[in-house]
């Protein structure tokens, strides 16, 4: 699904989403390698290309909140402490061998990562047709998203990617339309019995990012 060069994971810590969005942007622009950025945000809403200003129901400031405009596919989301995100900027192989990269097939090699991320977690979770991401209960009638995706591939390469509550304020996402979507219904690790701490989810994502997309070495940092 990349191309074969060296994977470079970072846990960084809390970091602010406009300092993310810089550190991700350079490293697009400049570096040869793979990379995967793992962190949390203070608490930010953002809003994707095709986001609709409507869905953020309160000002932002009034709940202690940034908001932010961002070049990520989807509509808002939110970004806090508890909640991890991943950024994979990757270079990514032509679709049929082609110049143009298979996004599609990109964001479902994302949903699949956490979906076994989950899956050694002991929560089972799996794909809702139709709408991106990756639900718990996803096969009955009350399915609840567990983890966002917004991506945007440029020249090649990946930006963006991930957003995994793991024990989140989950009255945030009250103050908004999470993705656009207003009948389905937004979950926790933590809120479906998962226990595990944020250091050990960072972890097992680390492990399996590495089966995925770390097939010429990885190297491991956390700051």
């Amino acid at each position: 699904m990349v191309t074969p060069r060296p994977l470079h994971v970072r846990w960084l810590g809390r970091v602010p989403y406009r300092d993310a969005l810089a550190l991700q942007h350079g490293l697009h622009r400049e570096s040869p390698d793979h990379h995967l950025l793992l962190m949390e945000h203070p608490h930010t809403y953002t809003l994707g290309v095709r986001a609709d200003e409507r869905h953020v129901l309160v000002p932002p400031a009034s709940v202690g909140a940034e908001l932010v405009r961002s070049d990520r596919g989807g509509d808002v989301t939110y970004h806090g402490p508890g909640h991890l995100v991943g950024y994979p900027i990757l270079h990514l192989p032509g679709k049929g061998g082609g110049d143009k990269p298979d996004t599609a097939a990109y964001v479902w090699s994302i949903e699949q990562l956490i979906i076994d991320v989950l899956g050694d977690l002991g929560l089972a979770a799996g794909r809702l047709p139709g709408y991106p991401g990756v639900w718990v209960d996803h096969f009955t009638m009350s399915p609840r998203k567990v983890c966002a995706i917004g991506v945007k591939v440029s020249g090649g390469k990946s930006l963006h990617g991930f957003g995994l509550n793991v024990d989140p304020d989950m009255s945030m996402f009250g103050h908004i339309v999470p993705c656009g979507i207003a009948d389905k219904a937004v979950t926790s690790l933590r809120a479906e019995g998962c226990e595990a701490t944020m250091a050990e989810v960072v972890d097992v994502v680390v492990a399996r990012a590495a089966e995925r997309w770390g097939s010429d070495g990885v190297d491991r940092q956390d700051v």
